[in-house]
């Protein structure tokens, strides 16, 4: 698919303090109608010539070894030279069919075992019988390309022996797209993929198109070559199934609940009012030193020029230029959309849309075409900050961004273009497969796609005891750079936050009969490992875990939670954070400045004014003193307004108000407004009465002796001045508005 020719009003939302966690139970399995099953039980023979045309050489025989296959199983064992078994004929014609076996091969040289999808017709897997087919040759499973059909990719999956795996083959002969389907996630017209999917991994092998081939697939065939072959391997449980699914890989993604909230990536509505409100009225928060962080990075400054291009250009190990453009396009996205909700600039708007508008109206292809697995990757990365920073300019204050439908539209066609690629990934092990359940998740909030979302937790899950064993010392990719392994981390970090917005905890998973999430520990970990307390592994060329971490953005997000959420024995995790880490910068390949977006995002939350005490009437003479006060609670800290009779008393500032030397003109009703950003309040009335000697009592509202007319205009003046100016210097752009309350007086 081709992409293309390819502020804030001052008003807070409702606070959700908690998140209902709902998983429902797993759906059916996606398989269709059984067209052909064979697991070769029963007494050992030859293969069944109801389901077999040829059976030469090839015999079931009781499972070898037990270990593999089980006690009292019976397989298929192929073995020798110029042996093959081909299926009768199947119904792959014209529609869209699943093809799985189990295969193990055992230790030893010069294995070569071919399986494929025979014309239709009959015939054999050599020659011009062949549909598709591939080769199980010493670790490596290679697709191998046949006349007239296509072989588009060629992975080239690497497998061990001695170990049991399955082979996936996904045939589409229409001419509809498979959409969402657990392979490619979208299976074109016409085409054919093979893939591996063993333990933790599922690994494409290669990608057929026939849309140009008069051939039409017909049956399963396996098959031994050359004479010298010293083939000894083993299958089992062979099926063909209508539809297009992934079996022995999650064959069933359970159903969990997404809230589909907007904002919802990385932070909500009110939180993100929070992050305004932290760094433009709460001095000393560490989002302050966050915000200033972001100030420093060229990528936020109104002055940057976005620079989309056609076509981008990967490379292994690198970066090349245009792959650099792409990545800091990405990344000043997503900083001018936090610049946009902490200044209500719309100029920093303005920019983010044009960074997105432009790269969608841009961007055709990326490449190149033989590094397929590095595309896939590079395509999961840039998912989540160009992803994150749409959402902002989509949602935020309701859409006030008035980002235009069809800018939008090609957007998400751009991101569809990464995810298709991208899904690819999430299959692999360690960084690379989180990166890929990270690029679904971003994915699917943007899009509101419960089975995207679905299916990118089910990966985060495996991905988890993945990269972060019981023995955390033997954590995935520890020894081979003290980099790649936080690729990890923050892979996991960044998709736990995303499912928490959406109301699902990848947090608190606990494996083992742990008490303490398995995330929680592993952070721990290697909080001690970055702060010298755990001696580091030996890594290449005397490298060292010390200090190691500087670039990396998300450890603020686990600490928030882990600490105000959801508090587990964290320590070393905020002595790195608050010593070594904050204020965090960006690591191109992940969403950055989390100091700035989630430093003690969920603790000392805002809170409504509530009056704990109310102004006393009382009684003094004149020519004495008179003392009202409250005592008041609300976060930010409130202002107050002191009012006699209903006007405002100039000057009276403070929680508590002191008359001297009272006078008649002094008496009357007095009241004090208490307001913060959030919530406005005002106190019961107290009735001050003035004692005149001789002339009796002065008070109760009678406002005797107050000033005139000439006194309460310039004074009225001032005092919309000085709003006028306040909510200007405050807010910018911003009307002024009163603060949205709920029902309780909170945000």
């Amino acid at each position: 698919m081709t992409p293309g020719a390819l502020h804030l009003s001052g008003k807070f939302h409702p606070w959700v303090l908690a998140a209902l966690i709902a998983f429902a139970p797993a759906p059916p399995a996606p398989a269709g109608e059984t067209l052909f099953v064979d697991d070769f039980g029963g007494v050992p023979g030859a293969p069944s010539p109801g389901k077999w045309t040829a059976a030469e050489g090839i015999a079931p025989v009781p499972g070898a070894p037990p270990e593999v296959f089980g006690d009292g199983n019976t397989v298929l064992k192929i073995s020798g030279a110029n042996n093959k078994l081909i299926s009768l004929p199947i119904a792959f014609a014209g529609a869209v069919s699943t093809v799985s076996f189990d295969y193990y091969e055992a230790a030893g040289e010069h294995h070569s075992v071919k399986a494929g999808i025979v014309a239709g017709g009959g015939g054999d897997l050599t020659g011009g019988d062949a549909f598709l087919r591939f080769e199980m040759k010493s670790g490596r499973l290679l697709p191998v390309a046949t006349d007239s059909v296509e072989m588009r990719e060629d992975d080239a999956a690497l497998y061990h022996r001695d170990e049991l795996f399955k082979i996936v083959i996904v045939v589409n002969d229409t001419d509809e797209v498979v959409p969402r389907y657990a392979g490619s996630r979208n299976l074109q017209p016409r085409a054919a993929e093979v893939w591996i999917s063993r333990k933790h991994q599922l690994l494409l092998v290669g990608t057929f198109s026939f849309s140009g081939s008069s051939k039409r697939p017909g049956a399963l065939g396996f098959r031994t070559w050359n004479a010298d072959t010293k083939a000894e391997a083993f299958i089992d449980n062979v099926r063909v199934e209508a539809g297009a699914f992934m079996p022995g890989w999650i064959e069933n993604v359970p159903a969990v609940t997404m809230t589909s909230r907007h904002p919802g990536m990385f932070m909500s509505q009110a939180q993100l009012d929070l992050m305004w409100l932290r760094v433009n009225h709460e001095p000393g928060h560490p989002a302050g030193l966050g915000w200033s962080r972001l100030l420093q990075d060229a990528r936020a400054g109104l002055d940057y020029e976005p620079r989309p291009l056609g076509y981008v250009e990967f490379e292994t190990s690198g970066t090349t230029e245009s792959e650099d453009r792409l990545r800091n396009d990405a990344q000043a996205a997503y900083a001018h959309a936090l610049a946009w909700v902490v200044t209500g600039d719309d100029a920093h708007c303005d920019k983010a849309i044009a960074i997105l508008d432009g790269w969608s109206a841009t961007l055709a292809s990326v490449g190149p075409a033989n590094l397929p697995a590095q595309i896939q990757l590079e395509c999961a990365w840039i998912i989540p900050p160009f992803a994150a920073a749409a959402e902002i300019i989509r949602h935020f204050d309701g859409g006030r961004a008035g980002w235009p439908r069809e800018n939008m539209r090609r957007f998400t066609e751009m991101l569809e273009f990464f995810c298709d690629k991208a899904f690819r990934c999430a299959r692999w092990n360690h960084n690379q497969g989180v990166s890929g359940a990270l690029a679904l998740l971003a994915t699917a909030v943007f899009e509101d796609d419960p089975k995207l979302f679905a299916l990118g937790v089910a990966l985060w899950k495996e991905r988890l005891a993945d990269i972060l064993p019981k023995d955390l010392s033997q954590a995935a990719e520890i020894t081979r750079d003290n980099f790649h392994v936080q690729y990890s981390l923050m892979g996991l970090i960044h998709g736990a936050e995303i499912a928490w917005q959406q109301g699902v905890d990848l947090y608190g998973i606990r494996l083992d009969n742990e008490t303490v999430p398995r995330l929680a520990l592993g952070l721990e970990y290697f909080s001690g490992l970055f702060l010298g307390e755990i001696p580091s592994p030996a890594l290449p060329g005397g490298a060292t875990y010390v200090n190691a971490a500087r670039n990396f953005s998300a450890y603020e997000m686990a600490l928030n939670h882990y600490t105000n959420r959801n508090p587990q024995p964290v320590g070393a995790l905020a002595r790195f954070v608050e010593t070594r880490l904050r204020p965090d910068g960006v690591e191109s390949h992940f969403v950055g400045w989390s100091t700035l977006t989630h430093a003690r995002l969920d603790t000392d939350l805002p809170e409504a004014v509530t009056f704990q005490s109310h102004p006393q009437s009382q009684a003094v003479n004149e020519g004495g003193d008179a003392t009202f006060s409250v005592t008041v609670t609300g976060r930010p800290a409130p202002a107050y307004q002191w009012r006699l009779n209903d006007r405002d008393i100039l000057g009276a500032t403070d929680s508590v108000y002191a008359i001297r030397n009272a006078r008649p003109h002094s008496a009357g009703d007095y009241t004090v407004v208490v307001s913060n950003l959030i919530s406005s309040a005002t106190s019961n009335a107290a009735g001050l009465t003035v004692v005149s000697q001789g002339n009796g009592a002065s008070g109760g509202g009678g406002g005797g002796g107050a000033a005139g007319l000439w006194f309460y205009i310039p004074v009225a003046l001032l005092l919309a001045a000085r709003h006028v100016a306040a909510c200007c210097r405050a807010t910018r752009s911003r009307p002024c508005a009163a603060p949205r309350t709920d029902s309780k007086g909170g945000i």
